[in-house]
């Protein structure tokens, strides 16, 4: 499944999504391509949008980024959908299995995740045409 729910037109969906972006760092700590990738869809997102990462307790250019604590769950529960990527794709996974929300990884190069293999829910978003050609999420 191809998708970018993070450009959305308001009117293609009936209602603004809370999306919570589960990853290991955000800016300004994590200024990799990956990270500031993160920051493009979520500041120019059409949905409600936070940040749960190991870094948090601020607002980063009006995104609130929240520490991931042992109440992380809480935030799952807010959300209607889920995003991840890198260092937090499996502890996505399985916090998305006992929640029930649905997921949604960013594949940002062609390392193949097992994790995202072997659970065909969960939908991708690819980086590069180069990529979906490479990996068999879809």
């Amino acid at each position: 499944m191809i998708i970018s729910l993070m450009h959305l037109e308001l009117e293609q969906h009936s209602k603004m999504l809370n999306v919570l972006i589960h990853i290991p760092q955000y800016v300004p700590h994590g200024l990799d391509g990956a990270t500031q990738m993160i920051h493009d869809y979520a500041s120019c997102s059409y949905h409600n949008c936070t940040i749960l990462s190991d870094e948090g307790g601020y607002i980063h250019e009006g995104i609130e980024v929240i520490k991931e604590d042992k109440d992380y769950l809480d935030h799952y529960n807010d959300a209607d959908v889920i995003v991840t990527h890198l260092g937090k794709t499996g502890h996505a996974i399985n916090s998305c299995r006992r929640t029930g929300k649905p997921l949604v990884f960013i594949s940002h190069n062609a390392n193949r995740y097992g994790a995202v293999e072997a659970h065909r829910n969960i939908g991708v978003i690819y980086n590069a045409h180069s990529t979906i050609e490479k990996l068999p999420y879809s």
